[in-house]
């Protein structure tokens, strides 16, 4: 439930386009592609891909005024920001 809301909100402040299937929430960019099936995010770029389950996730903060989503992780954290008309994702671990 968590991550549908997240995702969710991404969608809004980022403006990536949802599809909506039975068991899958899709959210896309023209580079990036954000799944969320069951209880597991799914980030895909060209460059790699990243999961994460729900249980590893302890919250996330929107930002409008940067334009940017910080996700915080049990061990880590990902900030998923726009720059030159394309979406880029970093993640921390510590």
């Amino acid at each position: 439930m968590k991550l549908e809301f997240l995702m969710r909100k991404l969608a809004d402040l980022l403006s990536f386009k949802i599809v909506d299937s039975d068991d899958t929430l899709i959210l896309k960019s023209g580079n990036m592609k954000i799944k969320l099936e069951r209880d597991v995010l799914r980030i895909e770029t060209p460059h790699g891909d990243v999961e994460i389950s729900e249980s590893e996730i302890l919250g996330f903060e929107f930002f409008k005024r940067t334009n940017h989503c910080t996700i915080t992780l049990k061990n880590g954290i990902i900030r998923i920001c726009p720059e030159n008309n394309q979406f880029k994702f970093f993640v921390r671990i510590k």
